[in-house]
């Protein structure tokens, strides 16, 4: 889990310097499916963190504002990509949309059963998985989808 906050901060340093939208605009959407998954999953088993320690209130105000915000810059900075390749840029094989879109398909229903249903995976999943260890896994998932 640590490796991924570091990727999502590698992110956001990359969004602050990047003058070209379309090269950063893809991982605005994921990251929202990631803070939204967090975010349920936290608030499904708020019984389970400790409210009197500032860790938890940092994660709680990280996990109610990122989901507004990020799709809000995405929404706000869209109509600066032209939607037009950069030159030299190859262009996209026809086979690898819809198999992207396949495993994204697969992947996104894996991480819905890990949020709504959690004992559903906990019952097939290799290792033992709490319902809120395997609703913070499918935000994981959704990142990835």
């Amino acid at each position: 889990m640590g490796a991924g906050y570091i990727a999502g901060a590698y992110f956001f340093v990359r969004v602050a310097r990047e003058r070209r939208w379309h090269r950063i605009q893809v991982g605005f959407l994921p990251v929202t499916a990631f803070t939204l998954f967090m975010a349920v999953g936290t608030f499904n088993q708020l019984d389970r963190f400790d409210s009197r320690h500032v860790a938890f209130w940092i994660w709680v105000g990280l996990y109610v504002t990122t989901p507004v915000l990020v799709p809000l810059a995405w929404w706000r900075n869209r109509a600066t990509d032209p939607g037009t390749p950069e030159p030299g840029e190859p262009p996209l094989p026809r086979f690898v949309r819809p198999a992207l879109l396949t495993a994204g398909a697969i992947q996104s229903a894996v991480a819905l059963v890990l949020l709504l249903s959690p004992s559903t995976m906990t019952e097939h999943w290799p290792w033992a998985l709490t319902p809120l260890t395997a609703q913070t896994l499918g935000g994981w998932f959704a990142l990835r989808a």
